[in-house]
């Protein structure tokens, strides 16, 4: 059962709020001439279906929470509350800095302190790394894209990286007595003790498919027929980038550049990928901007339940 929030959680939660909806009211201004323009010109059943994919993954990352807290963070309303702020958090903020917000918001709100939900983060980020090296690997491997030899080689050498991450990281820790590593070994006592499971496993493979799900509605709203294989190949070169601490301000950078490397090497001209990226952009902004007031409203209910037993 979650604990009573000491005075400086409950100051927190009020920071973390207050950062969202500044956020929301920011980004929509920012980038609300450029949205409200594309939504005139988008089909509404795949802009819709983009949003419906996109709250899946969501729900997923709440479920994915339970798991990797040995049931310690109940679905509603503090799983969905830690995934959309996270998830909000993470796009909107620039050099990844968003990721802090998961150990703070589960420290907050539940009865984990910051180490173990520090550890929930790392071994859910290292889920994402297999499970995006595992499609990667397969899309490379049997994907009939028209892509150069090389540039399959090296899609399927990013694959196998990314697959073998957790087990590197793990070896490297137990049997290397370099100095200059011993961060990984930290890392691996730290977030890699134990074995993932099966179910985390099928979790995290569920999520992306309904991420890459997102990316497909998403290009059909502006009327690109992309295929499933040519969206698996946007997926595997866009979202690593996520795991760059690189990224501007919602995203940006880091999502025109993963698009545009695809669709040029789809064989679409480099000034029209410019473009597709802008818009597909602008129609994730606007799920993500989904996360804020639901992040909020998750809250509320936290904050009654525990004002309740107080």
């Amino acid at each position: 059962m979650p604990v009573k929030p000491s005075q400086l959680q409950k100051a927190l939660q009020i920071v973390l709020s207050a950062g969202v909806a500044i956020g929301v009211i920011f980004a929509g201004c920012f980038y609300g001439r450029e949205l409200l323009a594309l939504l005139k010109t988008v089909n509404p059943f795949w802009l819709f279906a983009g949003l419906t994919s996109y709250a899946v993954n969501y729900l997923l990352r709440a479920i994915r929470l339970f798991f990797l807290s040995s049931k310690r963070v109940p679905l509603w309303p503090e799983g969905l509350h830690a995934t959309c702020l996270h998830g909000f958090a993470t796009y909107m903020l620039p050099f990844r800095s968003g990721e802090l917000t998961l150990p703070i918001t589960l420290k907050a709100t539940t009865d984990l302190n910051l180490t173990l939900s520090s550890q929930i983060l790392i071994r859910a980020r290292l889920l994402d790394i297999q499970v995006l090296g595992l499609i990667t690997t397969l899309s490379a491997l049997f994907a009939d894209v028209m892509i150069s030899q090389m540039m399959k080689v090296v899609w399927l050498a990013m694959g196998l990286v990314m697959l073998f991450t957790p087990m590197m990281i793990h070896y490297i820790a137990n049997f290397s007595r370099k100095s200059s590593i011993r961060w990984l070994q930290r890392l691996s006592r730290f977030g890699v003790r134990d074995q993932f499971r099966i179910s985390e496993y099928i979790i995290s493979l569920a999520i992306w498919i309904a991420v890459a799900g997102c990316f497909y509605f998403a290009a059909h709203a502006i009327g690109l027929p992309l295929n499933p294989i040519q969206v698996w190949l946007l997926v595997t070169l866009q979202l690593p980038l996520q795991l760059v601490p690189l990224q501007g301000f919602a995203n940006a950078g880091n999502h025109e550049g993963g698009w545009i490397a695809g669709l040029v090497l789809l064989g679409v001209p480099a000034s029209t990928a410019f473009e597709i990226s802008l818009a597909t952009h602008t129609i994730l902004l606007a799920y993500v901007l989904v996360l804020g007031p639901a992040a909020l409203i998750t809250g509320r209910f936290i904050n009654r339940r525990t004002n309740i037993k107080a």
